[in-house]
């Protein structure tokens, strides 16, 4: 699977014009990082999501955001870590059930509205609350394990960024 996106990323660098390559490259590296570390792609949708309006990308009528690149990173390289190591385990997900029939209401919702385009975004949103909520019960399993991703981030609350950098904070 690594190679196939690589190849696909080496054709898209090769036909893309030069701003579009870089993204293009970064964002081949955020994936393969992912899929070695599901937890700092975590990480990365965490501070994502209040800068994801400053630069978008225009895809049609809809507007792609930094934040959707990386869910679709993330989910892409959970998916297909799943598939390579045969087991797919998403830990425990209480809000999975209403999420779920949260989405089917806004999908109803979506054959009244009147801005076809705005609602199917919003719903896009939601699909990526639902697959960033699945991917993170997964990499984070239990408490215990939500603790201790709590307490090893760089921006833990417990020890602060600078503790975290030099490695003076608690272990």
């Amino acid at each position: 699977m690594q190679i196939a996106v690589t190849g696909a990323t080496a054709v898209g660098v090769a036909v893309l014009p030069p701003a579009l390559s870089i993204a293009a490259i970064v964002g081949l590296a955020a994936f393969l990082v992912f899929v070695s570390q599901p937890l700092l792609g975590v990480y990365a949708l965490l501070f994502s999501v209040p800068f994801q309006s400053i630069r978008n990308l225009q895809a049609g009528s809809l507007n792609v955001t930094v934040t959707e690149v990386l869910v679709f990173c993330l989910v892409l390289a959970w998916g297909g870590r799943a598939i390579t190591e045969g087991r797919f385990s998403s830990g425990y997900l209480p809000w999975l059930g209403p999420l779920l029939l949260y989405g089917a209401v806004l999908g109803l919702s979506l054959t009244q509205a009147t801005d076809f385009a705005g609602s199917f975004k919003e719903l896009l949103k939601w699909a990526e609350l639902l697959f960033a909520y699945v991917v993170g019960m997964s990499v984070i399993g239990s408490r215990k394990d939500l603790r201790r991703a709590r307490s090893s981030s760089p921006f833990s609350l417990r020890q602060g960024p600078v503790k975290f950098a030099s490695r003076r904070g608690r272990r």
